[in-house]
């Protein structure tokens, strides 16, 4: 496999892989040899942090790739570890990088668009769940919520599931409140 030359670095097509394997991701598209288009996700050799990339140019494959928001992003070079700050403005942290959310409040926030690591620190923190254990999320929603949540839905998608059901009970709690003001 060829590796990425700098040019290719500064492509608009140019897509992550969030999640880093040993010797790279290969995703496939379509059915049948002819037809199938192979995507290699491999680490930037040059680029310091070695993020794995791919161009992507194919506008359909980007855009489905892109909707797993846990596993694929726009590639931006200026991103590095030190500097990308894609925690929501409402999330504070601490002195020592502790979340300092108040989870009683969680009506200013937009589930699908908390990160990947808010959710694992909502899950720990405030629902007493691991973040990865699909039985025990599934468990929760439904000992709490009432939600049946299918098997086939990543853990992440669970816990953005059992967020919007707790921020629906903070609605209403809140809405009675008012009504109750009144």
């Amino acid at each position: 496999m060829s590796t990425l030359k700098d040019t290719d670095l500064k492509s608009k097509n140019l897509v992550e892989s969030i999640i880093q394997r040993k010797g790279g991701t290969e995703i496939t598209f379509g059915h049948g040899h002819h037809k199938q288009v192979k995507y290699k996700f491999q680490p930037a050799l040059t680029l310091p942090d070695v993020p794995h990339v791919c161009i992507v140019d194919n506008n359909e494959h980007r855009q489905r790739l892109l909707e797993i928001k846990e596993g694929f992003r726009l590639y931006n070079p200026q991103d590095t570890d030190d500097d990308q700050d894609d925690t929501p403005p409402s999330i504070d942290l601490d002195k020592n990088g502790e979340n300092t959310v108040d989870y009683e409040d969680l009506l200013g926030l937009n589930a699908d668009e908390v990160t990947t690591d808010w959710l694992k620190a909502y899950a720990k923190d405030h629902l007493g769940v691991s973040a990865t254990s699909k039985a025990a999320i599934t468990e929760y929603a439904q000992k709490n919520y009432g939600l049946e949540l299918e098997g086939t839905m990543t853990p992440t998608n669970m816990l953005r599931a059992v967020m919007k059901a707790e921020q629906a009970n903070q609605q209403k709690e809140s809405d009675a409140a008012k009504l109750a003001n009144t």
